[in-house]
């Protein structure tokens, strides 16, 4: 007898699903202490079965498998996946967000020029205070933005002219490609993100250089190109993998073809990147 329909939080990870699985089919016990003695053997067995799972299956096989169970959660919810490149569903806060401050990002490149379609650049004199006039505490998108200047100013330090003109000149696109790393303030406000969610309590974002990239493969090829550069890495030097560090793809075929020594031990991610990447190798 099984039984898959476990009241209350499912934890949510690409090695949980054969953890779930098998926990449907440890058999119910009721009783007293032999029952509790059988649940534990139970339990037992289930965790090494768990484990040679893990063993057998790729981490992506294991989504995969979790993916298809949350669409059988007990309650009928539609499951939300975020473990892809696109997740069903959109943050809407966000999207109105930038939307409007690239309203007002222009609206400020307007002040200096506006002939027709073309404006000039945004100026730093005064942007607070047109800020503050053109932000509407009552409508839930301006708050949010309002909100979120505030919070850098007075819990950040920031200064507030300097900050938007960051802002509006990044939403804009101004001055690309200068600088060729992170803009200041943005770095300042992400080292403070994973300061409270990666550092573990070590107090490291006053000395972490944040460089954002286009994705998760773009920052793979960028440090092994530039381990190369540095010679750390020769051309057949080979590296271990505690854990897949690129993009799934959706079926285990296209994987080996793409990658063919993917889940092998001696797989060749360096000599492999920078061959995709137009490296010597």
């Amino acid at each position: 007898m099984t039984n898959l329909g476990t009241k209350g939080t499912v934890p949510f990870g690409p090695f949980m699903a054969a953890t779930i699985v098998l926990a449907g089919c440890a058999p119910q016990q009721q009783g007293g202490t032999a029952g509790q003695s059988a649940s534990d053997s139970a339990q037992s067995a289930t965790d090494e079965t768990a484990r040679q799972m893990e063993k057998e299956l790729g981490a992506f096989d294991i989504t995969a498998e979790h993916r298809e169970l949350a669409k059988s959660n007990e309650k009928g919810y539609e499951p939300l996946d975020a473990g892809r490149g696109n997740p069903n569903w959109i943050n809407t806060k966000a999207r109105y967000a930038f939307s409007r401050l690239m309203d007002f990002a222009t609206s400020e490149c307007q002040r200096t020029m506006n002939e027709g379609d073309m404006a000039g650049h945004g100026e730093a004199k005064g942007v607070a205070e047109r800020f503050d006039a053109a932000m509407d505490p009552s409508n839930n998108t301006d708050k949010f933005l309002i909100d979120a200047v505030n919070y850098c100013v007075s819990k950040l330090g920031m200064d507030k002219e300097a900050l938007l003109m960051e802002l509006t000149n990044g939403i804009i696109g101004d001055y690309y490609p200068t600088p060729s790393r992170c803009l200041p303030y943005t770095e300042a406000i992400l080292n403070e993100y994973l300061q409270s969610t990666l550092y573990h309590g070590v107090d490291l974002k006053g000395q972490t250089q944040v460089f954002p990239t286009e994705g998760g493969s773009a920052a793979i090829c960028y440090i092994f190109h530039s381990l190369s550069h540095n010679h750390v890495l020769k051309p057949g030097d080979q590296i271990a993998l505690a854990t897949p560090i690129f993009t799934p793809l959706p079926a285990d075929s296209r994987r080996k073809r793409l990658w063919p020594g993917i889940g092998g031990r001696n797989f060749d991610l360096a000599g492999e990147l920078g061959h995709r990447a137009g490296g010597a190798r």
